[in-house]
């Protein structure tokens, strides 16, 4: 019998506070988070300069992303980011400061994209046909540009190691907060037979379930969780972790594990991979015994005790994109039916606008950058590398930082065509420390 998701009765903090959800065990996880997230957020504000702390909540709270986290159709790390930004642009305006060179390519990207909604609500005035609409491609634009100013507060305030370590270690705290209360509604579920809110049938289909943690499902969680493994491997290799950060590491890549999402399951084995390529030469100097042990006892194992969850998820992937049967908005046929239509494209929309309806689904990254940008997106294509001459991507790689935000990139690259995900803090975070490599040298 398949098993039916339980999602969630509220729709935002305040229905959950004024609906009494705070009280029931179902909402235990939730319940938790929202105290955890404000102690360690109060914390930071507390002990931290204002930009810095903000900027950690900013990047490090983008995860909890679930109805609990927002009001009035804002997050509390978007709220958070927004007052950032304001300082960011006083500062601007009060002194000389130059923008970096992620943040300009943001600001490129923010304004073609403007550019281009006003283009398309001129030509096909019926994709925008309701203020609802419209109000809702203004808040993506204006979520770009907060984006883009804390990104370019973070080249302004992070620049120096000691500041990045400190900066690292409490966007953890956040991830592996949230990884802490995933195991809980695990346990409550398998242990007190609770069913929590955010409980979701695993990808493929299979036995068992997945959970929501902070945010609104397991795919979402997941796309949120595994793009942080570069930030995670950059605080171990680089820094001394104490112990107890340590722990939080493994609660952290436990649940990147065992959160069954096809596509977090994909982006790990994609980061695992590009670790793999890029450190060979120390994993066979310095870790080869932790690796053989790895590949040879832990995978197995892990596959042998998960075996019908990867499966479910293997078979759901060849199904989806590689099967001549593939559905669900993954074809590339569909660009041709949505241009043929649209060749201007539909406009920016994320993940909440990206089908019309009277055309068909768009579920995969790239067939949606294609049929909500169109030509412009050769725009983007030129700015990208651009960019990415300019901060010297393509160098030779001096250090272990420098590497493990090289295959972050990479691999975002590969999350970019794969999932409408391209405004991902925790992702430009790392194009931005990478830009800024030189001073976390000293």
């Amino acid at each position: 019998m398949e098993f039916v998701d339980i999602r969630y009765p509220f729709d935002n903090f305040i229905s959950f506070v004024s609906g009494g959800y705070f009280l029931a065990l179902e909402s235990l996880h939730l319940t938790l988070g929202v105290i955890g997230f404000f102690f360690i957020s109060i914390y930071l504000l507390y002990t931290l300069r204002l930009k810095f702390a903000l900027l950690i909540i900013y990047f490090g709270g983008s995860i909890y992303s679930n109805p609990t986290f927002e009001s009035f159709g804002v997050s509390f790390a978007e709220f958070v980011g927004i007052i950032n930004s304001i300082i960011f642009i006083i500062t601007l305006m009060s002194r000389r400061t130059i923008l970096s060179k992620t943040s300009k390519l943001l600001f490129s990207i923010l304004f073609i994209i403007t550019a281009h909604v006003l283009l398309v609500w001129f030509f096909y005035p019926e994709l925008i046909d309701n203020v609802e609409k419209a109000v809702f491609r203004g808040v993506l634009i204006l979520k770009i540009f907060v984006l883009a100013c804390n990104v370019g507060m973070l080249a302004i305030v992070v620049r120096n190691k000691k500041r990045l370590g400190l900066f690292l270690q409490w966007v953890i705290v956040y991830l592996s907060f949230s990884a802490a209360l995933y195991i809980m509604q695990l346990i409550e579920y398998n242990l007190f037979s609770i069913e929590p809110f955010g409980t979701f049938s695993n990808a493929g289909f299979s036995s068992g379930v997945s959970f929501g943690s902070v945010a609104t499902e397991r795919g979402h969680y997941a796309k949120f969780l595994v793009p942080a493994i570069p930030l995670v491997m950059y605080r171990i290799f680089c820094f001394t972790p104490i112990l107890f950060e340590k722990i939080r590491f493994g609660v952290y890549f436990l649940v990147c594990v065992i959160n069954f999402s096809a596509s977090g399951i994909a982006f790990l084995l994609s980061y695992i991979l590009a670790f793999s390529l890029v450190f060979w030469r120390e994993i066979v100097k310095k870790y080869l015994f932790w690796f053989l042990a790895t590949v040879l006892i832990v995978f197995p194992l892990t596959v042998y005790l998960l075996f019908e969850q990867y499966m479910s998820i293997v078979n759901k992937i060849i199904e989806y994109v590689f099967s001549d049967e593939a559905s669900g908005g993954r074809k590339l046929s569909t660009i041709a039916n949505y241009l043929n239509v649209y060749p201007l494209g539909i406009t920016y929309g994320g993940s909440s606008l990206r089908t019309i309806e009277s055309i068909g689904p768009v579920e995969l990254g790239l067939i949606g950058l294609v049929t909500q940008f169109s030509i412009f997106l050769l725009i983007f294509a030129v700015l990208i590398t651009k960019y990415l001459l300019n901060v010297g991507f393509f160098c030779r790689k001096k250090n272990a930082g420098d590497k493990i935000l090289f295959c972050g990139i990479i691999i975002s690259l590969f999350i970019f065509v794969s999932d409408i995900l391209w405004f991902l803090p925790i992702i430009w975070c790392q194009y931005q420390m990478y830009e800024n490599r030189e001073l976390y040298r000293k």
